[in-house]
């Protein structure tokens, strides 16, 4: 399978390492693919939610680092822009 995006390189260990972890925030909190992968979802049903397409500016200010990767993850599980 070709990556499309950040999210298709990441699905790989989300599906089959889920308790594996993914990033270890500075503050030494390990954080798996599961959680990794729950919040990449629930980042991007709350941008569509507001509207939010692929393709779309938006700016993110994360309060923890180690939200910066679902943050930046999350756009590309929207979808495109309708066709007008």
């Amino acid at each position: 399978m070709t990556a499309r995006n950040l999210f298709d390189l990441l699905r790989p260990a989300i599906e089959t390492k889920p308790d594996a972890v993914a990033i270890v925030a500075p503050d030494g909190q390990d954080i798996t693919y599961q959680r990794l992968g729950e919040t990449i979802a629930r980042f991007a049903r709350e941008a569509r939610a507001r509207g939010v397409t692929r393709r779309q500016c938006i700016a993110v200010s994360p309060t923890h680092p180690a939200a910066l990767i679902p943050m930046l993850t999350a756009p590309s599980r929207l979808r495109p822009p309708p066709a007008h």
